[in-house]
């Protein structure tokens, strides 16, 4: 199949097919690692905060519809909002294998500068007057005394 052939623009089932069939954009030496392997996982990773159930049953009626039946056992999904939490005990742990490790550490970074971290409350601001004190704040109305 061409992957030209997609008319749904369902990014979900063409990474899906991408990875079961092999046609995957990536370097050569990589390549040959994840075509050869027969471990290959999709991780699903959107902002909704439940399942999107119907998200994914729609791709997998595409992909039946493009003749692709599988059992999607190697398909995972989580909400950015819990990725922090999941993979730093995993970065931590000391027995997680090297490249495990570069892999978690580099979508991390990844999360961190598209900011998908989860919202961790308001932290006490410091400021500094015209007489040198500091005082924290949350907001300053204009002409406002503390």
């Amino acid at each position: 199949m061409d992957r030209h052939s997609w008319s749904h623009g369902d990014q979900l089932a063409e990474q899906y097919y991408d990875l079961v069939t092999n046609r995957l954009n990536v370097s050569d030496a990589n390549y040959k690692k994840i075509s050869s392997s027969e471990r290959k996982y999709l991780f699903y990773v959107t902002a909704h905060y439940a399942l999107p159930r119907a998200d994914i049953q729609e791709s997998a009626e595409l992909l039946r519809n493009k003749g692709v039946n599988e059992s999607y056992n190697c398909l995972f999904w989580t909400s950015w909002r819990k990725v922090s939490s999941i993979i730093e005990p995993q970065i931590a742990d000391s027995e997680t294998d090297t490249m495990t490790v570069r892999l978690l550490t580099d979508l991390r970074l990844l999360l961190h500068r598209k900011r998908l971290v989860p919202f961790q409350g308001f932290k006490a601001v410091d400021s500094f007057d015209a007489d040198g004190l500091n005082r924290p704040f949350f907001w300053r109305q204009a002409g406002a005394e503390f």
